[in-house]
């Protein structure tokens, strides 16, 4: 109180007029703030995706190159083999191309994704991990389907080239669950995402279950191999079901149109029945499919139709992560220009206040004054 009373009464007046002024001015800075913080975060979460969008050829790639391995290891020696290898090193230079591109991306923005989207020893076992796939690919060129030779470079384990590159796929697939933590802060991209990521896990189940089913039309089979296919097919069909629940119209569209086309699921689940009921048999009769349709092309269309779809995904979380960061963009200057125009109101209003106030009281001021020199008591104001 003692402070206020050392201010001049047009100064009390002024400091009344800019309270109102001042508290706007706060809730402006703090929504600024705000915004501020959701374009940082949308800027994390555009290197997330770009994350994803980088990794996904990579995915494609090395699951054509295991399927590439897995027919090149199982053929025997014949007219066949050179061909099947030619088509293993062309499979594998594009798998090794798309990893180069991934492998850059991870250099260029290092400072990004380490530690706010992936930890450092996350990191060190993604690069770990790719860095075996050259021990994997040396097993897989001297044409055996195991070797123990690379023991010491492979952590010590057997190397199954067959599977080993699909388990690489495997890990270098489970990072996109580390990166994909950003994008929690919005409901709508949050969906998209782990949606593309439950699509990447049905594809992987997918590529695992057709393999098994391969090998049983081949009589390779055993009773771990029965097993991984009834498991493959439980984990293919889950993550399918919460791919859909939790994908947008737009991709469950895409879904209708890929994998429920022509009947591809219905005719392959009609073939893995066909497997599990000729099981026991297998050693001994060869595989008859019950629709009598060759099981290599089905195999590939389901393949490829995952594929499509996966890339439908990817478009559409780009898509959204454009999106989303323009409207961050937009809604940081949209609450700059509102500020800047808030303050620029307030302030008039303010002036107009103290004056309309002041004026008066310094024309009574000077009256008074004028009223103790004088004595003439017919002043006016």
């Amino acid at each position: 109180m003692t402070i206020l009373r050392s201010f001049s009464i047009k100064a009390r007046i002024a400091l009344l007029a800019l309270l109102p002024t001042l508290l706007a001015l706060l809730f402006a800075l703090q929504q600024l703030y705000g915004g501020i913080q959701l374009r940082q975060q949308m800027a994390q979460l555009g290197t997330a995706i770009s994350y994803i969008q980088q990794l996904a050829p990579v995915l494609d790639a090395l699951e054509s190159e295991q399927h590439a391995v897995t027919v090149y290891v199982d053929m025997a020696e014949g007219d066949a083999l050179a061909q099947a290898r030619q088509t293993m090193l062309t499979e594998r230079d594009a798998a090794s191309s798309a990893l180069q591109q991934f492998e850059s991306f991870l250099q260029q923005h290092a400072a990004e994704l380490q530690p706010a989207i992936i930890s450092e020893s996350d990191m060190r076992q993604l690069h770990k991990r790719m860095g075996q796939l050259a021990v994997v690919r040396r097993v897989a060129d001297s044409h055996r389907d195991h070797a123990d030779d690379f023991k010491a470079e492979y952590d010590n384990n057997t190397v199954w080239p067959k599977v080993d590159i699909g388990r690489i796929r495997q890990d270098l697939l489970k990072s996109i669950s580390l990166v994909l933590l950003p994008t929690a802060s919005d409901q709508q991209l949050g969906r998209t995402a782990n949606a593309y990521y439950l699509l990447l896990q049905a594809q992987s189940a997918s590529a695992l279950l057709h393999s098994a089913i391969t090998e049983a039309t081949q009589q390779k089979v055993s009773p771990y191999a029965f097993g991984q296919m009834m498991q493959n097919r439980a984990l293919e069909e889950a993550y399918r079901a919460l791919f859909v629940e939790y994908a947008p119209a737009s991709l469950r569209d895409a879904y209708a149109d890929t994998l429920l086309k022509d009947g591809l699921l219905d005719r392959t689940t009609r073939v893995y029945w066909d497997v599990f009921d000729l099981f026991k048999s297998l050693e001994t009769t060869p595989l008859q499919l019950s629709s009598g349709e060759p099981w290599p092309p089905l195999s590939n269309a389901v393949r490829q139709a995952y594929q499509s779809l996966g890339r439908s995904a990817l478009d559409e979380l780009v898509t959204l992560k454009e999106q989303k960061m323009a409207e961050a963009a937009s809604q940081v200057l949209h609450t700059a220009l509102i500020l800047a125009g808030l303050l620029l109101v307030m302030s008039g209003i303010a002036v107009l206040v103290v004056r309309s106030i002041s004026q008066p009281l310094e024309a009574s001021v000077r009256l008074f004054n004028q009223l103790a020199a004088s004595k003439e008591m017919g002043l006016r104001l």
